[in-house]
């Protein structure tokens, strides 16, 4: 899994060789990263896990599915990380 600094040497080489590197804001480009790496994390653990689990009731009878966490982060991820490319 790449981590952020990863992320970001990726993208400014990518950035210099367009001859953007320059006017680049930093900030930006740093929470794009992050945010980047976190939609990757989010995305396996749902790959490895599902998007759901079993809610059980006493008597270990499955009362429903609860979606994990991971599939909002990565919803939510999905949606600031389209902002940061329309960008």
């Amino acid at each position: 899994m790449l981590d952020a600094k990863c992320v970001w040497d990726q993208i400014v080489l990518r950035l210099r060789k367009r001859g953007l590197a320059t006017i680049i804001d930093s900030k930006a480009v740093m929470r794009y990263c992050v945010a980047l790496v976190r939609w990757r994390k989010a995305v396996q653990f749902i790959e490895e896990n599902g998007e759901a689990y079993p809610l059980k009731d006493e008597h270990g009878k499955v009362k429903y599915l609860h979606q994990f966490p991971q599939v909002s982060i990565a919803h939510k991820l999905s949606l600031e990380l389209l902002r940061f490319e329309q960008q």
